[in-house]
């Protein structure tokens, strides 16, 4: 179990405790999310944000998109919703969570329980 500010992070998934962890971690450090477009790709890659928002994911590139943030030591958070050719269900979901991505961003509540069930962080 994680606590953070009187927060508990119970979700019985090992290596979901430590991502949460990792982020938080990435926060305390430095507090910056860059939240962004491919447009703006290789500057989060080389910023001090140690958390990448990714908005403008697609099918295509999201394996080589997290290939680069993960060299740079980045954690990547996709922003599902707004994803291309990535469908916003159980295999989405499951298909990011192969690619490796840290995370999802999601307006909807079943998204986020579909991501806890794959370990992925969800915001």
């Amino acid at each position: 179990m994680i606590r953070v500010k009187g927060n508990d992070f119970t979700q019985g998934n090992e290596s979901f405790q430590m991502q949460a962890f990792e982020m938080i971690r990435c926060l305390e450090c430095n507090p910056v999310i860059a939240a962004v477009q491919d447009d703006k790709w290789d500057e989060a890659i080389t910023s001090p944000a140690q958390v990448i928002f990714y908005l403008s994911a697609n099918l295509l590139s999201i394996q080589q998109k997290t290939k680069q943030a993960h060299d740079a030591g980045k954690l990547l958070m996709v922003h599902i919703d707004l994803a291309e050719g990535i469908g916003k269900d159980r295999i989405g979901v499951r298909f990011l969570a192969q690619c490796g991505v840290d995370g999802i961003i999601t307006t909807k509540t079943l998204m986020i329980r579909l991501a806890k069930e794959q370990g992925l962080l969800s915001v």
